[in-house]
């Protein structure tokens, strides 16, 4: 066969002036059209269109995710009270200004001596129990009394949250509360000497409900 009989010719002739062909999809002749490698064309355009919008749906996700946590990390930042993050092994990967002033400028050393500088058993258990939980995935919070740098006393508010969308990974949440401890250490001792007084006054101290039924006596009535 001549050129001008081959089916490529025929197509391009089909347009008015023999310049332009149709696309050979639309042709019905599709293989003749491109040659032998023609049948190749369709499947990796296709598969070239798929991966462009997977790698461009990941680029996306990426970028979402580094501004999430660029958005949460300036958040932490500006927070006055103690934030960090541990990661599997329990060792902390981010800190704010606040929880490194709470942890004496050493957040590193001193988180990880926190149960060791507990001032009783107790608040080292209740930390210890806070810290295998949150590597578990769980959450809770425990107050802790610790040593200060100058031997004094620091009542610390720590709260710990599993981050679900990283597997070991651990909020830290921390909080100055010696003054309130404090405060309340001094309420006690005062309620402690009222009570005292009004039990060994020399007068009779007594309160009723409001049925009129005794709810105190002290001593001095009571005899």
């Amino acid at each position: 066969a001549t050129a001008r009989s081959h089916p490529a010719c025929r197509l391009m002739m089909s347009v008015p002036g023999g310049i332009l062909p149709r696309p050979a999809f639309m042709s019905g002749n599709l293989l003749p059209a491109l040659g032998a490698g023609g049948h190749w064309a369709m499947p990796v355009g296709i598969f070239s269109a798929i991966l462009f919008l997977t790698m461009s749906l990941a680029a996306w996700w990426r970028h979402h995710q580094l501004m999430s946590t660029y958005f949460l990390l300036r958040a932490f930042g500006a927070d006055p009270n103690g934030r960090a993050i541990t990661g599997r092994r329990g060792r902390l990967v981010y800190w704010n200004d606040a929880f490194a002033r709470l942890m004496l400028g050493s957040p590193e050393q001193r988180f990880g001596e926190l149960e060791s500088l507990a001032e009783n058993n107790e608040g080292a258990r209740q930390f210890a129990l806070l810290r295998d939980l949150a590597r578990a995935g769980g959450s809770g919070h425990a107050e802790l009394c610790v040593s200060g740098e100058l031997g004094d006393l620091q009542w610390l508010k720590i709260s710990a949250y599993a981050l679900g969308y990283r597997r070991g990974y651990a909020l830290w949440c921390m909080e100055d509360v010696t003054n309130r401890r404090q405060m309340e250490t001094v309420l006690t001792e005062e309620r402690a000497k009222l009570v005292d007084f009004l039990e060994n006054a020399s007068i009779g101290f007594y309160s009723v409900d409001a049925a009129g039924v005794f709810e105190y006596a002290n001593g001095t009535l009571a005899t």
